[in-house]
């Protein structure tokens, strides 16, 4: 696969916004691991900057046959096909993005939580 973002003008020693990639996934039957590799070339042809990003592709999996309880993910998890219900007790598993004290308290007790810590506050 290959392209060009054509047109730019970055300043020189300055960050620049070159746009975005856009790509369709690969569907893979097994884990697959690869580098995504980007060149900034000078309109006389020579590599001004050059990147690399690595890409992992992972085969699409059927939803899993649990309950969720994710009050603060329930719409992608549904979108994933997941089957997430409202109320806690009928959970098998709770997904958080914050552990508050009452999930610390359901998870010593036996209670199975999922902790999503994506933010600095996420404790």
């Amino acid at each position: 696969m290959a392209g060009a973002i054509e047109h730019l003008s970055p300043s020189p020693f300055t960050v620049s916004d070159a746009g975005q990639i856009v790509f369709d996934a690969p569907s893979v039957s097994r884990g697959k691991h690869t580098l995504l590799e980007m060149q900034l070339v000078t309109a006389r042809g020579r590599i001004a900057a050059r990147n690399r990003q690595a890409l992992y592709f992972f085969p699409h999996l059927d939803a899993l046959s649990l309950k969720l309880h994710a009050p603060e993910h329930a719409d992608a998890l549904r979108d994933m096909g997941c089957s997430v219900v409202e109320d806690a007790a009928q959970a098998d598993v709770i997904v958080v993005g914050k552990m508050t004290d009452a999930w610390r308290d359901y998870l010593l007790a036996g209670g199975r939580v999922l902790w999503l810590a994506e933010t600095n506050d996420a404790q």
